[in-house]
């Protein structure tokens, strides 16, 4: 199966991004991104920004250029909102996010205490170098020998 990119989706606006129900509830609309399981997170943080930077006046800037990784980042800081930190159990964060890519090298989630309760700490990220695909191929016959599957 093959993952193809609607095309004409076109940019999502801050506007349209983000609203409010019937209720008064906040409500995000997500743009498409591709499926990509727990990398997500990291190379399209979308979801997880937009729900912890949502209000203005509860992050910051605390530093314009941080060497993480051989990446120039910008680091933000700010403090969940009631849903955000009940559902985290946190109730601060940290991003680190590469200026160039837009990536989440990093971040860090704190309690009241200011203790790490969740994080992302990759100990390396590479973009746009060459890979050999011969990494990338699987070989099922080797694998299956130095680990047989016993019929029952």
């Amino acid at each position: 199966m093959r993952y193809n990119a609607d095309r004409h989706a076109g940019t999502l606006e801050p506007q349209q991004a983000f609203g409010k129900d019937s209720h008064g509830n906040n409500v995000t609309r997500y743009r498409e991104r591709p499926p990509i399981g727990a990398a997500q997170t990291s190379l399209f943080p979308y979801e997880i920004a937009s729900n912890f930077t949502r209000d203005l006046d509860k992050w910051e800037i605390e530093k314009q250029d941080e060497q993480l990784l051989d990446h120039n980042t910008i680091v933000l800081k700010g403090i969940l909102n009631e849903a955000a930190s009940r559902k985290q159990g946190a109730s601060t964060f940290r991003f680190w996010v590469d200026k160039d890519s837009g990536i989440l090298v990093q971040f860090e989630l704190y309690n009241a205490k200011g203790e790490v309760v969740d994080y992302l700490h990759p100990i390396e990220l590479n973009v746009n170098v060459p890979i050999d695909r011969k990494e990338l191929e699987s070989n099922v016959e080797s694998l299956l020998q130095k680990y047989p599957v016993e019929n029952e």
